[in-house]
């Protein structure tokens, strides 16, 4: 039977899951501290009718607070241009990965199991994100939980190897196999030999030498010794 791996009882899935729980508080407080800077009261307003499926029963406010990772992510890429680049740290590379965090949400969401490097990922791209945010307060749990997934990663390693240890004499470097020796087939008795066939060398011909003619201090000029004749007379 096959081994899940966890931390402190907790399956990668439900890590996940606690690290969704995590981005939520942080991002409800970053979208009302930028949002509400750039359009004063009507900030939750303007956020909540920017979303496709804004007709939701209750005050705004109150329909803001229970909004999922993937709306509050929504909001931050519908006000990208306007709001969230302007005052904040946030580059292109930041929006590549809320969408990874996003397309994760919606994984888990849907019940997607997770392995222990889909876990570690979203914690590095979690502490990615959120210290784009300069925030006064960061959830430590976040750097803790990613330090202790890569220390399992690591003992799992150290585990595969111990049952079966690569070929190797020095770290790192693996031991190529030797190639195979392929016996060519033999001659039948009778056969006449064949000739061998070298390249034919051209004759050389003969170049008159040539001297180095420096003229007015330029160097290049390759004379004859005729031509050297020529100008002694």
């Amino acid at each position: 039977m096959e081994q899940i791996a966890t931390i402190d009882g907790m399956n990668m899935s439900e890590i996940v899951g606690r690290g969704l729980k995590l981005l939520n508080v942080v991002l409800l407080d970053f979208i009302q501290l930028h949002m509400s800077a750039c359009f004063g009261d009507e900030w939750v307003n303007t956020a909540v009718s920017s979303l496709r499926d804004s007709k939701t029963s209750g005050s705004n406010k109150s329909v803001y607070k229970n909004f999922d990772t993937t709306r509050l992510i929504q909001i931050i890429i519908n006000f990208w241009e306007q709001v969230f680049t302007r005052n904040t740290q946030l580059s292109h590379a930041h929006k590549s990965y809320l969408f990874e965090l996003k397309r994760t949400r919606n994984d888990w969401a849907h019940q997607f199991s997770f392995s222990v490097e889909d876990a570690y990922r979203f914690m590095d791209t979690l502490e990615r994100v959120i210290s784009a945010f300069n925030l006064q307060t960061f959830p430590e749990e976040i750097i803790v939980t990613k330090r202790r997934i890569a220390l399992l990663m690591a003992q799992m390693v150290t585990e595969i190897w111990r049952h079966s240890p690569p070929q190797c004499g020095i770290i790192g470097s693996v031991v190529k196999p030797k190639p195979e020796l392929v016996s060519l087939p033999q001659t039948p008795p009778g056969t006449p030999p064949i000739p061998s066939v070298r390249p034919t060398t051209p004759p050389v011909q003969n170049i008159p030498p040539y001297h180095l003619e420096q003229d007015n201090g330029l160097i290049g000029n390759y004379v004859s010794d005729d031509e050297c004749m020529m100008d002694i007379d």
